[in-house]
């Protein structure tokens, strides 16, 4: 019997993501030549779509079984669309996976 993992709500999703950003519990990826998210966005608009901005569609379940979730924020004059993974590291932390600056 394959037992599947319960999609955790939106509600909740956004309150722990919330949560993550206040406290700074982010983990940016690394600043290389063949991702060059900084060059679209800066870590402030990134950190203000956290706190501020609204999922796109429902949380998934990754194949990694941790939270997944698309957010956007316009900040700046810029469309901030954005990848996130909710990750349980003793306290809830957001990895953001993808940076995008186009809605």
């Amino acid at each position: 019997m394959n037992i599947l993992p319960f999609p955790m709500p939106a509600e909740r999703a956004l309150e722990l993501i919330r949560e993550a950003a206040a406290h700074e519990r982010v983990i940016y990826p690394a600043q290389d030549g063949e991702s060059p998210w900084y060059r679209a966005v800066t870590r402030r608009q990134v950190l203000l779509c956290l706190q501020e901005g609204e999922l796109i569609g429902s949380p998934t379940i990754n194949q990694h079984g941790d939270v997944e979730c698309e957010m956007a924020r316009f900040s700046a004059g810029v469309n901030v669309r954005l990848w996130a993974v909710l990750k349980e590291m003793g306290d809830w932390t957001a990895i953001i996976i993808k940076v995008d600056n186009k809605l």
